[in-house]
C-alpha cells in the first residue's frame, strides 16, 4: 500500500526533471536556434530597434524556454551596461481580445499593474499602452499567436510593428511563437511588410538528441535509470513527434513509479508507465484545444460514433453547420485543413487518401479513451444538434 510518506523528498527530484530552464541553460540540440536569437536580438545593445521575427515550431521542442532564457540574459547583461530594456510575455490564447492581450502587456510594464483591468475598448488599451512605454527597448514575447489571429485578425501585431511612427523615440520588438508555420500567410499585406520576414525555426528533436537531453535530466536528478530504460524513453519519444516536454513527463511518470516500489527505473517500468499515459495524453490534449478546434473535432467524432466515412469535405460541412447552431463565424476551409494536419502531427487523427482524392480521416484512440472524449465534446456542447 502506498503512502504520503513515499513520496518524502521526491520533489526535489521531479522538479530537476521537468524544469523549463535545463541545468545552467544549457539547451541541448539547438545551438543554432540560440545563435539566431541572439544575433537578432542584438542591436538593443546599441540601444537600435531590434527587428520582429517569427518563431515555428511543434510542441515541446523548446521555442518557448529559449526565448525566456534569452531574454532573462538579455535583461542581465542590459542592467549591467545601464541600458533601458524590458520584455513581456503573453499566451495570446488566454486573451479574450486583441485589446486584452495589449493590455496584459501593459500590466506587465506598468508600476502599478493592480489597477489595469482587462475588458476595455481598443482605444483605451492603445492610449494606455503608449503612456506606460517608459523604457526605450522593450521586447514583447507573443505566444500561440495564430490563436488571436483565428478570431482576431492582425489587428495586434499592425499596431505593435507600427508603433515607431508614432513614438520615435521607442524601439518596440515583437516575436511571434507558434506551432503553425503558415503564420505569415495569415497576415495582411500591410502587417506581413511592416512585421518582416525574419524566422527561427524549431524542427522536432530525434531519438538520439532526446537520449541526451534525458541523460541530461537523468543526471541532474541523481536517478537510477536502466540504459535500456533510457532508449525506450527516447524511442517513446520520438513517436510523440519529438515532443521534449512530453518526454521528460515520461520520465518523471517513471521515477514516481520507482517511489512507489521499483528500484529504480526500468524498461518494465517505462512501458506500463507510457502505456498508462498513451490514455491520459490524448484526453489533455482534447481538453487544452481553443474552441474552434474543439468544434471542427465533435463533428469528426460525431461521424465516426455513427461509423460513418469521415473526409475532409465532410467535415468542413459538418464543422460549419455546427458554428452556425453556436452563433459562431467558422473559419476558412483552408484553416479546417491546417488545423487537421495539426491534429495528425500531434497523434490525434490519422488521414489517408481515398480513390476519390479526398483524405478519408479516423481517430487515433483506443474505444475507451473514445468514449470518455465523446462524452465531454457533447457535454460541453450539448445544445447543438449532431449529425
Amino acid at each position: 500500500m502506498v503512502t504520503f510518506k513515499d513520496f518524502k523528498g521526491a520533489n526535489n527530484n521531479l522538479n530537476a526533471i521537468t524544469d523549463l530552464f535545463p541545468p545552467k541553460k544549457q539547451f541541448l540540440h539547438r545551438d543554432k536556434q540560440v545563435q539566431d536569437i541572439i544575433l537578432n536580438l542584438s542591436p538593443i545593445m546599441s540601444n537600435q530597434r531590434a527587428p520582429n521575427f517569427f518563431t515555428f515550431g511543434a510542441t515541446g521542442t523548446g521555442k518557448t524556454a529559449i526565448l525566456k532564457s534569452q531574454l532573462e540574459d538579455l535583461e542581465k547583461i542590459c542592467g549591467e551596461e545601464k541600458i533601458s530594456f524590458a520584455w513581456v510575455y503573453v499566451n495570446c490564447a488566454e486573451a479574450a481580445s486583441s485589446a486584452d492581450c495589449l493590455l496584459k502587456i501593459c500590466k506587465q510594464i506598468s508600476q502599478a499593474p493592480e489597477t489595469i483591468k482587462v475588458g476595455h475598448q481598443w482605444s483605451y488599451a492603445t492610449s494606455l499602452f503608449e503612456t506606460l512605454l517608459a523604457k526605450k527597448n522593450l521586447v514583447i514575447l507573443l505566444d500561440e499567436i495564430d490563436k488571436l489571429i483565428e478570431t482576431e485578425g492582425d489587428r495586434l501585431l499592425y499596431y505593435l510593428t507600427r508603433i515607431k511612427d508614432r513614438l520615435q523615440d521607442r524601439n518596440v520588438c515583437v516575436i511571434t511563437v507558434s506551432n503553425n508555420i503558415n503564420v505569415p500567410s495569415m497576415l495582411s499585406p500591410g502587417t506581413e511588410s511592416s512585421f518582416g520576414k525574419l524566422r527561427v525555426e524549431f524542427f522536432n528533436y530525434d531519438a538520439l538528441q532526446l537520449k541526451d537531453i534525458i541523460l541530461q535530466r537523468v543526471k541532474q536528478a541523481s536517478l537510477q535509470v536502466d540504459e535500456e530504460a533510457v532508449a525506450l524513453i527516447a524511442g517513446y519519444g520520438a513517436q510523440l513527434h519529438g515532443n521534449a516536454r512530453q518526454t521528460l513527463e515520461l520520465l518523471k511518470n517513471a521515477y514516481l513509479a520507482t517511489v512507489k516500489g521499483a528500484k529504480k527505473i526500468t524498461a518494465e517500468v517505462v512501458k506500463e508507465t507510457y502505456d498508462r499515459m498513451e490514455h491520459d495524453l490524448f484526453t489533455e490534449s482534447v481538453a487544452r484545444l481553443p474552441a474552434h478546434q474543439k468544434i471542427l473535432l465533435l463533428g469528426i467524432f460525431a461521424k465516426t460514433f455513427k461509423k460513418e466515412e469521415v473526409n475532409t469535405a465532410k467535415v468542413y460541412e459538418t464543422y460549419a453547420d455546427l458554428c452556425r447552431q453556436l452563433k459562431k463565424s467558422p473559419v476558412s476551409v483552408r484553416r479546417v485543413q491546417q488545423i487537421i494536419k495539426e491534429f495528425r502531427d500531434a497523434g490525434i487523427l490519422e488521414s489517408a487518401t481515398n480513390n476519390r482524392n479526398e483524405k478519408n480521416i479516423t481517430i487515433q484512440a483506443p474505444p475507451e479513451t473514445f468514449k470518455k472524449v465523446y462524452e465531454s465534446l457533447t457535454s460541453t456542447y450539448q445544445e447543438v444538434k449532431l449529425p
